[in-house]
């Protein structure tokens, strides 16, 4: 595969979420779509393509342009899901350790831990999706077909907590959102895990965790890893 393609990519989809983020929206559509043309590159079930599908949905609903926003976030949706093959063959490369004991530990139960690898893939691979289905279930009930979206929603924010946490920053800002849409469909074990945690007491946001974590080297791992932090979530200000 292309690197240079792939860092390209990275650097496209985060001027889109700092853009995004800047509310400079004109900006962060131009590079969501230059990072749509560079993915075309990438494998069918390559993560990165089902990030990049869920992009242009939440393009197209900051648009207006709804009822195309609703076929690409199905869109986005049916590659999470072929997404989910490839995380499950993905090479499970290791952590690096700091200590020789945890690096023979590791080699010694090889298996072990490449299946605990994989699970956390996928739960990565699933927490990523929920913030599709949440742009989506909001674009539904623009579209008057709020019963179905607002189930997607609610399924979305338990998704979320499940895979990331209660102190999960996107969390915090899908739970503000259905609570202003729905209160009661805000899942009653997230509502409690919330409650044992300040307004601001959130960790670290999916830019932070991307520019903290990602691996050095482009493997599987970044691949993933950036399909779970490039994902956008729809901000409050431009729900349809």
């Amino acid at each position: 595969m292309d690197t240079e393609a792939e860092i390209l990519w990275e650097e496209r989809c985060c001027d889109g979420l700092a853009a995004y983020g800047a509310r400079r929206t004109e900006n962060a559509i131009i590079s969501w779509r230059a990072a749509a043309l560079i993915a075309e590159r990438f494998d069918g079930d390559d993560p990165r393509r089902a990030a990049t599908q869920s992009n242009l949905g939440l393009a197209l609903a900051i648009e207006r342009r709804l009822d195309e926003a609703d076929a690409a976030c199905q869109s986005a949706a049916a590659a999470w899901q072929a997404a989910r093959s490839w995380v499950a063959t993905m090479s499970a490369d290791g952590t690096a350790r700091s200590s020789t004991f945890h690096h023979r530990l590791e080699l010694k139960h090889q298996d072990s831990f490449a299946e605990h690898y994989r699970r956390r893939h996928q739960t990565l691979c699933a927490g990523a999706a929920s913030l599709t289905s949440f742009n989506h279930g909001l674009v539904l009930i623009a579209l008057d077909r709020g019963p179905v979206g607002i189930a997607l929603v609610g399924e979305a924010v338990r998704v979320r907590c499940a895979s990331f946490g209660a102190s999960n920053p996107e969390l915090l800002s899908m739970i503000e959102i259905t609570a202003d849409l729905a209160p009661e469909t805000v899942p009653a074990e997230v509502a409690h895990a919330r409650t044992h945690l300040g307004h601001g007491e959130c960790g670290r946001s999916m830019p932070e965790r991307w520019r903290m974590d990602r691996p050095p080297q482009m493997n599987d791992r970044r691949r993933l890893l950036g399909a779970v932090c490039m994902t956008g979530l729809m901000a409050r200000d431009d729900l349809p």
